[in-house]
């Protein structure tokens, strides 16, 4: 009698014993389904131009419409999924020296996500631009957040950047030459 009420307590345990980690397994599962599905996209898309519309690109762009400014460049422009693409096209090097993209949902912060950390910072009294080693974002000029819109992002050498990124921190930008 004792033998087998050991025996029936040893099933017990052992039916119970699997029931816990049975539950415990759906529970892990569920967690992790919930955290899959809970946290926010870490990956940003960054509106950009394709690349035979950015500087360097060493033939005419005659996919965009373009007029001529009389000293050798043109200025051209066109449409792409809803961003206005405008670039400065040199006849003299024959190549593409300057595009801006206009990005009306971008933030600083999808910025920050999909290039890492900026190379740096300036005021130039009409925007704030923050600098990545080949592109520059532009601000409104007194807001200054990873929320803060991105006007448009200008790809060329047409503006130096005078501070060093140093996060979100106060920036006095006095200090600047202009």
């Amino acid at each position: 009698m004792i033998n087998e009420t050991a025996l029936e307590h040893g099933k017990a345990r052992h039916r119970f014993l699997h029931i816990a980690i049975a539950m415990l397994a759906i529970l892990t599962a569920l967690t992790c389904v919930f955290i899959f599905f809970a946290r926010p996209n870490m990956s940003a898309t960054v509106t950009e131009p394709p690349s035979d519309l950015l500087p360097g690109k060493q033939r005419f762009p005659w996919t965009v419409g373009c007029n001529s400014l009389h000293d050798g460049r043109f200025i051209c422009d066109k449409t792409l999924r809803g961003s206005q693409i405008e670039l400065t096209y040199d006849a003299i090097k024959q190549q593409i020296v300057y595009t801006v993209i206009s990005t009306p949902d971008q933030t600083l912060a999808d910025l920050l996500i999909a290039w890492g950390k900026p190379t740096g910072i300036t005021n130039t009294g009409q925007s704030v631009a923050v600098f990545w080693s080949t592109r520059v974002a532009y601000l409104a000029p007194y807001s200054f957040r990873p929320e803060t819109q991105v006007k448009h992002i200008a790809y060329g050498d047409a503006l130096k950047q005078t501070l060093l990124w140093r996060g979100f921190i106060s920036q006095n930008f006095s200090l600047e030459t202009h």
